[in-house]
């Protein structure tokens, strides 16, 4: 065999470079299965339940593998938002590849409701992670650059998808339509609406699904003025921790200290440490009802006009943006977390009703005769525009365009040209 051509198909150099290449395939197939572990366990368990434990059991791995590939936490975050953004931009780009061109495509509203729908039945569990992981990112700036990546990558797909349906002004309906369906997937993701209730909602003009939660159950009272102080100052110790380091930090020992109280006084009041997070949860649902009633209850509604709408709308986005950042910071985790505790879609469902109310009652004196489904929008938008502002790091070059954002939004509704609105082809 004197032939190069003559040669063994497997060499002792050949056989090697299989068995590494056979040993990296096993390892890429391994950290994909972590991966998509990690989606599941933050679905399941919320970016404050998520450990690596859990990810390796929902990856059907061992603690090792997982530790292997992932040091900490935040990096299991980081490969878990890398890999939806690219299942999610891919998904969209053959979506624009799909209806390029076509004369039966959907409207860029149908994409955009269509896509809520899906998210909160077929794709709910890569849905609840991503919102879970986009809500949590405001709080620790070292992963701002995932919001970076996402929101950025979502804007230029997005603004090829309304080029290929033929949305009017691309650029003002992308960004509005990518913070509303953000707010949505906040609003209706946690209530865990039927098809039907979701459907109606977003393609019936905005009515009123009417779902039924069950009531948190009752506390029992505190006995005498000063058990009743107690515990009050329990729970807004609980609160306070919410706020200030996020669902992880709580526990009976931390909010003992933070109290000024013995170790065994909250176990006392609060027979679990889910029971007083309910309770501190709802507490933030509360804080925010009465901060829109506070600031709603001062407009004059009879002399409201569209830029004085725009500008109170500004206004309180910015308050919340800046003033009150902590407590909106802390509240969209809890969102999400009333899908997964029945107990607090209650009152979520409240604050959503308590927000759409009044935006019935200020659209029906700016622009009447609109569709009550903008009553939905605007406070869908909001949601979403604060949360990706907010995850983003409240840049100010962000918060400047805020006003001109609103005033597309709100200006295309009092026309019924807004790209949510029935009447766009």
């Amino acid at each position: 065999m004197t032939s190069s051509h003559a040669r063994s198909p497997a060499s002792g150099n050949d056989l090697a470079v299989q068995r590494r290449q056979t040993k990296q395939d096993r390892s890429a197939v391994r950290q994909q299965r972590i991966t998509q572990g990690a989606i599941i366990a933050i679905s399941d368990y919320g970016i404050a339940g998520m450990t690596h434990r859990s990810v390796a059991n929902k990856a059907g791995v061992s603690l090792a593998a997982t530790t292997y590939y992932y040091a900490t936490k935040n990096d299991i975050i980081a490969d878990a938002s890398r890999e939806l953004l690219d299942g999610y931009v891919a998904a969209f780009h053959r979506f624009a590849d799909k209806h390029r061109g076509n004369a039966n495509r959907p409207t860029f509203r149908d994409f955009a409701f269509k896509l809520v729908l899906n998210a909160m039945d077929k794709h709910s569990v890569a849905s609840v992670a991503w919102c879970e992981i986009i809500a949590n990112i405001s709080r620790q700036p070292e992963l701002g650059h995932l919001a970076r990546d996402w929101f950025s990558a979502l804007h230029e797909v997005w603004q090829e998808i309304a080029g290929v349906l033929g949305a009017d002004d691309a650029e003002g309906a992308v960004t509005s339509a990518i913070d509303t369906v953000i707010g949505f997937l906040f609003i209706l993701l946690p209530l865990r609406l039927t098809e039907s209730e979701a459907h109606s909602l977003l393609f019936g003009a905005g009515g009123d699904p009417a779902p039924h939660f069950p009531a948190p159950p009752p506390v029992s009272p505190a006995k005498g003025k000063k058990a009743a102080e107690t515990r009050e100052r329990i729970l807004a110790a609980a609160t306070d921790i919410l706020i200030d380091e996020g669902a992880e930090a709580l526990s009976f020992r931390r909010v003992a200290e933070r109290a000024g109280l013995t170790p065994a006084a909250p176990t006392y009041y609060y027979p679990s440490i889910s029971t007083l997070s309910n309770a501190a949860q709802q507490r933030l649902f509360e804080n925010s009802k009465t901060r829109y009633r506070s600031v709603m209850s001062a407009i004059d509604y009879a002399r409201l006009d569209l830029d004085q709408l725009v500008d109170v709308t500004t206004t309180i986005f910015l308050r919340e943006a800046t003033e009150f950042r902590d407590l909106s910071r802390a509240s969209y985790p809890v969102y999400i977390q009333s899908r997964r505790d029945p107990v607090l879609r209650a009152g979520l469902w409240g604050l959503d009703e308590e927000q759409r109310r009044r935006w019935l009652q200020v659209l029906a004196t700016v622009m009447p005769g609109s569709s009550p489904l903008y009553a939905w929008i605007m406070p869908a938008l909001f949601i979403g525009k604060l949360i990706r502002i907010l995850s983003m790091g409240g840049d100010m070059e962000l918060l400047a365009k805020v006003r001109t954002e609103f005033a597309y939004d709100l200006g295309a509704m009092a026309k019924d040209q807004h790209w949510s609105s029935s009447k766009q082809k």
